[in-house]
């Protein structure tokens, strides 16, 4: 599988250093954990970076590649197209933060030593200005949903988080195959904008799921209830896109807890609400099963 993931290191205008990554292809799953372990452990100056190679080199299909820089170059300059199963997508939140590299002594006690990975903190600049023009003037459905968000947004910050964005997605659709597939990571602060705009760039039809991910339990915050939760935006780049099946033995103690009822040959079973399993098209109100 060829699996491409980017970092929380993007941003509008150009920054000492960034991060950007593609796993070699025959790679399953490439984790946090194992990329701050190469931040740790290897370092590159930023001034010492080998420059990105022409747009034709992208026909070389390198192995286990780490790429440093802005990933909108790399992607640009790297990677050919239609060469990626599956993109994860995590993007800096509009947080107002700085964020660091940090870096490890042999002993493992930290080191003063740090670079700035990326600010998260976006502004409309001639920066978001050249970057939404790009956009707009490329036409189509993308430009059509960066002048609709203009029109209502303005110069706002967040309207320059979205031209930073826009670009970077219609990179990321060019490169995933015909079957791949991409998740997007963000909160509820820019999430239902880059809903519209995944479906200005991927398309409405190729939207699959919205997925709530808890990230911590509930607490308190002053007049609203608690920001606890992220989501990931699924979408494929067309109907063909792969999906495999995934299961798991259920847990014995969960089986004893709910599952108490034993059939004569010797299957298990619980008592359940009877509720048809819905439709997304369609008409509604239809015997489900032979039961009306």
């Amino acid at each position: 599988m060829s699996l491409l993931q980017v970092e929380r290191r993007f941003s509008a205008a150009p920054k000492p250093l960034r991060t950007f990554w593609a796993s070699a292809p025959e790679a399953t799953h490439l984790s946090r954990t194992r990329v701050s372990a190469l931040h740790r452990t290897r370092t590159f100056p930023a001034n010492s970076l080998q420059r990105a190679v022409p747009v034709e080199s992208r026909r070389v299909n390198p192995k286990n590649q780490l790429y440093y820089g802005d990933n909108l170059d790399v992607l640009r300059r790297y990677i050919q197209d239609e060469s990626v199963d599956l993109i994860y997508l995590d993007p800096p939140f509009n947080s107002r933060q700085d964020y660091n590299v940090l870096f490890a002594e042999r002993d493992g006690s930290r080191s003063s030593s740090q670079i700035m990975a990326f600010e998260d903190t976006w502004e409309w600049n001639l920066d978001a200005e050249h970057a939404y023009q790009e956009i707009v003037e490329g036409g189509g459905r993308v430009s059509d949903a960066m002048q609709a968000f203009r029109t209502f947004l303005g110069h706002s910050d967040m309207m320059a988080y979205l031209a930073m964005m826009a670009p970077r997605l219609m990179e990321l659709r060019r490169v995933l195959k015909l079957t791949g597939s991409i998740y997007l990571h963000c909160d509820p602060t820019a999430s239902h904008y880059l809903k519209m705009l995944m479906d200005a760039v991927f398309g409405p039809q190729y939207f699959r799921s919205e997925i709530v991910w808890k990230r911590t339990s509930a607490h308190s915050s002053a007049k609203r209830y608690g920001p606890i939760h992220d989501l990931l935006l699924f979408y494929s780049k067309t109907d063909a896109y792969v999906w495999n099946d995934l299961f798991q033995p259920y847990d014995e103690t969960y089986l004893s807890e709910f599952y108490t009822h034993k059939e004569p040959d010797g299957r298990v079973w619980r008592r359940s609400d009877l509720t048809g399993a819905g439709i997304r098209h369609g008409e509604t109100g239809l015997p489900w099963r032979g039961i009306d």
